[in-house]
């Protein structure tokens, strides 16, 4: 008995058909593969930017803290008209057009009455600028980390389902058993 070509692949289509569908199996199994070693390795660089970014948050704020601590004491220990005009330098931003001196008679340009809250109103506006540079700064990060946490989820989201996958590899399946069938029924 001879074997002519269609007998040929009559009788192999099954090894055919099973060495097409590995490799698609392969195919498929090494995309994902890959996918899934690209999502761990931005994962890993996303987490890192995020420790840094938590740290300077961590850093600024004791900055801050160090930097108004001393502002908040002045303001506790001054009381007297004395003490204001010796520690309103510290507190001012900008300097004072005139120099603020006591009169013998404890009298002094800015009326006496004002002079505390005025220093309270400045201190605690050097207080507030100071918070308010910090918590800018720490928004922007915490912009940074959630920018992060985004990238991430879109990159874990990235792969493809099971069934999805599943249901392009029968596809591909189908058309490659169709395109045998084809060619068998032809030879």
């Amino acid at each position: 008995m001879s074997l002519d070509v269609k007998h040929f692949v009559l009788s192999h289509l099954i090894w055919i058909v099973g060495l097409t569908i590995g490799g698609i199996a392969i195919h498929s199994w090494l995309g994902e593969h890959d996918a899934r070693l690209l999502a761990t390795q931005e994962e890993k660089v996303a987490e890192a930017q995020v420790k840094t970014l938590q740290q300077s948050i961590a850093d600024r704020d004791k900055q801050t803290v160090a930097q108004v601590a001393p502002i908040v004491k002045i303001i506790h220990d001054v009381q007297t008209v004395p003490e204001v005009i010796g520690a309103l330098p510290t507190v001012v931003n900008a300097p004072l057009p005139t120099p603020v001196l006591p009169a013998p008679n404890n009298a002094i340009l800015i009326p006496e009455p004002d002079v505390l809250p005025l220093f309270d109103q400045v201190a605690d506006d050097k207080v507030c600028r100071v918070q308010f540079d910090t918590a800018t700064k720490d928004l922007v990060d915490e912009k940074g980390i959630v920018t992060q946490r985004d990238n991430e989820i879109a990159t874990l989201k990235k792969p493809k389902s099971f069934w999805s996958r599943a249901k392009s590899t029968a596809k591909v399946l189908g058309i490659g058993i169709g395109i045998g069938a084809v060619l068998a029924s032809k030879l």
